[in-house]
């Protein structure tokens, strides 16, 4: 039960995630330590409530959970709650002894994130006499703290030496596009995946400087979310070349686009997979987060299928800023909003909630988008024409209607990944 996966995760946190409750016996008959963190510093009720698990909560607060833990991001369990609007579990949380006034490391409290619900917190807040006076994040009093950063740190540097990796032709090429020629290699037993970085061998020491600085936060993002894989390391100038080799995990199922290729026509789980990917934008595009980035460039490419059917959005499948700036090309423009082809600097979350909808769509035809066009063409026919991807027939009405109001031209009227996640966790249930 010690053992961990990339994520730090052990076979608790996983049980949490599931909320499987009959796990919870056995790990109280082993004296399982119900605040054991993973790499991002999350602990089991950060997981339950993440994934609005109740009974499961309920256990872990009735077996001494800490109920105000933090993580890396000084988030506690009730930031959370009160992140997705989840009533019950803000009740649940308070009238346990959950601080709202507990800021995190960006000065946020719950009551910051609950919105509309903030006074339903403080109700609940004075019916348990729970205080409410601010509490200031202190690092050195954050449960996370430096020294799991440092273990982080030390077992997955961010430069990697090329010849640890034994990069060799031999190498199975798994793709290649603008982005970059993609291997399947080793590394330390394990099988991972390393991409050679298009237009990197051109690059001045700041622009790498740059690049290791951006790396590094893509590394370190994913550790807090199940539905995120970090990019694991970046391998500096080969043997080979000059390039900039990036390293991840390897997934034996592949990309979601392979999953749906691989699927028989409606007999994609459209609504589950939808949820994991939506909370994994969630997550990213969370204004509190201190790597968040303008856009993460979302295509069913980008997404892995863990053996789970678990959806995974890879970080180092993101464009990275030298990329934008050298080669000018968008990897995968069937996704792409119409306001990016206007001007690759506009972009924001709600282009990617366009790609959302594209990703959406494409689960339930089967079908790749904007198939047998150019990216001049595609390009051209979404921005001036209005063309999107051909709609699913479906009866499926929510559907249909959560696919067009991710498509609409103006990015103000499409709705952004926390509304989409209430939708497609309520269409999934």
């Amino acid at each position: 039960m010690v053992c961990r996966d990339v994520h730090g995760f052990t076979l608790c946190h996983w049980a949490a995630w599931k909320g499987h409750i009959e796990m919870f016996d056995l790990l109280k008959k082993n004296n399982f330590d119900m605040n054991a963190i993973n790499n991002g510093g999350d602990t089991m009720i950060h997981i339950t409530v993440a994934q609005g698990h109740m009974k499961a909560t309920k256990i872990l607060l009735e077996s001494g959970a800490d109920v105000n833990a933090t993580n890396e991001h000084g988030n506690t369990p009730l930031h959370s709650a009160c992140f997705w609007r989840n009533e019950p579990m803000i009740k649940l949380l308070v009238a346990n002894g959950a601080k709202p006034a507990q800021t995190n490391k960006f000065g946020k409290t719950p009551l910051h994130l609950a919105g509309p619900m903030a006074n339903l917190v403080k109700d609940t807040a004075d019916e348990h006499d729970v205080d409410t006076t601010p509490v200031y994040f202190k690092e050195a009093e954050n449960v996370f703290g430096r020294a799991v950063m440092d273990m982080v740190m030390k077992t997955a540097k961010v430069a990697l030496d090329a010849k640890i990796l034994n990069i060799s032709d031999s190498d199975e090429l798994i793709r290649s596009n603008t982005r970059g020629d993609t291997y399947k290699t080793s590394y330390k037993k394990n099988d991972v995946l390393i991409t050679k970085l298009r237009g990197s061998n051109n690059l001045r020491d700041v622009h790498i400087e740059d690049f290791m600085a951006e790396a590094e936060k893509l590394r370190l993002t994913g550790f807090s979310h199940v539905n995120v894989l970090p990019m694991l390391s970046v391998v500096d100038k080969t043997a080979k070349d000059d390039c900039l080799w990036i390293m991840t995990q390897h997934f034996p199922l592949g990309t979601l686009h392979d999953t749906i290729q691989k699927t028989e026509k409606g007999q994609m789980p459209v609504w589950h997979i939808a949820k994991g990917i939506a909370k994994a934008m969630a997550y990213l595009h969370d204004d509190v987060r201190i790597t968040k980035r303008s856009c993460y460039h979302l295509s069913s490419h980008t997404v892995k299928m863990d053996l789970r059917n678990t959806p995974v959005l890879n970080l180092a499948d993101c464009e990275f800023l030298f990329q934008r700036k050298f080669t000018k090309r968008l990897t995968h423009p069937e996704y792409v909003a119409p306001e990016v082809f206007e001007d690759l600097e506009h972009k924001s979350e709600r282009s990617d909630v366009y790609s959302f909808g594209v990703v959406l769509n494409e689960m339930a035809t089967g079908e790749a988008p904007h198939t047998g066009l150019t990216s001049m063409q595609i390009g051209f026919q979404v921005m001036t024409q209005g063309i999107r991807p051909e709609m699913v027939e479906t009866t499926d009405t929510l559907l249909h209607e959560t696919i067009l109001s991710c498509w609409q031209a103006v990015t103000k009227e499409r709705p952004d990944f926390v509304s989409l996640v209430r939708t497609v966790s309520e269409a999934s249930s």
